[in-house]
């Protein structure tokens, strides 16, 4: 939606394609893709245009009714499920007291928490409590969340097929639905839970 919400101010035609997270970033340095929303990282600071933050979500730690983590080293020995390839935080990544189990996405990583193949999940929390709700869980199934941390999620633009004056549209769409608080409506609307 958010990325429909761009496209749509700009004028420019555009397709939107969920893929898997790894995917996604190979096909923005081939030029598969134009443009993708992800949070900032070496691999894509390196080989793609960062346009500009769109908005900060909160990444977290979870795990079901009853489970309450304080910090990182409550999980020491457990298992965390995760997206592949995907780093939510620098601290619980490098923590090899964590193990983390790779999820092909945040559904899978709902599935993986209530089949209790893994103790706790970690991402941003609206993509997780909406990928629970979209399979029939209610919010009051899950514990209290470690919050690890809150980014920016930015919009990229692949080196190979950037064109400046598609920049210059992105930056000024942006810059008008941020104004009017349109990224902050459709969020909310993925929180209904």
């Amino acid at each position: 939606d958010v990325a429909s919400a761009i496209a749509k101010e700009t004028g420019i035609s555009y397709m939107n394609k969920i893929v898997p997270y790894i995917r996604m970033i190979d096909d923005l340095e081939k030029g598969k893709a134009d443009v993708i929303m992800l949070f900032p990282n070496e691999r894509l600071n390196k080989n793609s245009i960062n346009i500009a933050p769109l908005f900060p979500l909160e990444n977290i730690v979870i795990g079901l009714k009853g489970t309450t983590y304080q910090s990182l080293k409550d999980l020491h020995g457990k298992v965390v499920g995760q997206v592949r390839g995907a780093n939510y935080d620098d601290n619980l990544t490098a923590d090899t007291s964590i193990e983390k189990y790779p999820t092909k996405n945040y559904q899978q990583n709902i599935g993986m928490l209530f089949n209790k193949r893994v103790h706790a999940i970690a991402g941003p929390y609206v993509s997780l409590i909406y990928a629970a709700g979209k399979l029939g869980y209610k919010r009051e199934q899950l514990g209290e969340p470690l919050v690890l941390n809150s980014r920016n999620v930015c919009i990229f633009y692949s080196k190979i097929t950037a064109k400046p004056q598609i920049i210059s549209k992105l930056k000024n769409a942006i810059e008008k639905l941020k104004k009017e608080q349109t990224f902050e409506k459709i969020l909310k609307n993925y929180q209904q839970f």
